[in-house]
Formats: structure tokens, C-alpha cells, sequence
């Protein structure tokens, strides 16, 4: 069984940290490195109740596939999919499951998980930054 892996958005900071830990007590928070440093963030962003937080953090988890690259995928990741364009990785809450969302289009494509071992590195699929640190690549869209 794999470990779930998560990093953050600290909107507050403007920052990508990786997560240390997580905790589901009241709102939430997270403990978080960014260079060097610990830091804490609530993952509500009206709960001010933590005496000790760096502002509101917004959780992403990787969904356990790779790019060409062996880079980790996180929801939130944009990625440029070969010829067919740049595509932003989603979750589809209602149908429990990771997609990707054409850009221009707003098409989705799925990802088909067939074994545990899936992974795209064998497609020409490449990670090019994310949607809160390149919103050059968005747009608005995500705000």
C-alpha cells in the first residue's frame, strides 16, 4: 500500500509547501517545511482560531501517477499533454476520481487505472506547473 503524499498551497504566503502532517480536528491544519523552516497553516480559510498559523493553506494529494519524467502528479498540476495541449489535473468528487481538463476546450479526458501499478510515463505527458503558481496558463479560471 502506497503512502498518500500531499503539499499545499499557502495562500496567504503564496508559497507550495510540502505537508508534514495533517490534522481533522475542528477545521483542519497542516504542519508544513518550506525551505528549511516549519511552518502551520488552518485549511479553513474563515477558522483564524489557531494562535500560531501562517494563514490558509489549500491541500492537494498526489494521485499516485507519474509524469514522462518520473515527477509526482498532484491535483491542481497542469500538464502538457503531446499535441493535444495543456490539460489541468482535477477531482471529481462525485465520481471518486482523478481527470484532466483540456484547457481550451474544458474537455475531460479520464484516467484509466486498470492495475495498482498504472502510471503515465510511458505517455508523452509533462508536468508544467500548477494552477496557483502559473496563472499565466489559466487565466482566472481557477481563482
Amino acid at each position: 500500500m502506497k503512502i498518500p503524499k500531499y503539499r499545499a498551497w499557502n495562500k496567504d504566503k503564496s508559497i507550495m509547501v510540502d505537508v508534514r502532517t495533517f490534522s481533522i480536528f475542528d477545521k483542519g491544519a497542516i504542519s508544513y517545511k518550506h525551505n528549511g523552516e516549519i511552518g502551520f497553516a488552518t485549511l479553513d480559510p474563515d477558522n483564524r482560531d489557531f494562535e500560531d498559523h501562517d494563514g490558509y493553506a489549500i491541500l492537494m494529494q498526489a494521485i499516485g501517477l507519474v509524469d514522462s519524467k518520473g515527477v509526482d502528479i498532484y491535483e491542481g498540476v497542469i500538464v502538457n499533454y503531446g499535441s493535444d495541449g495543456m490539460f489541468t489535473i482535477i477531482h471529481l468528487p462525485t465520481m471518486a476520481q482523478y481527470a484532466m481538463e483540456h484547457h481550451r476546450t474544458g474537455k475531460i479526458r479520464w484516467f484509466h487505472r486498470v492495475t495498482s501499478g498504472f502510471n503515465i510515463s510511458s505517455l508523452d505527458v509533462s508536468v508544467v506547473g500548477n494552477i496557483y503558481e502559473n496563472v499565466e496558463l489559466t487565466g482566472d479560471k481557477y481563482e
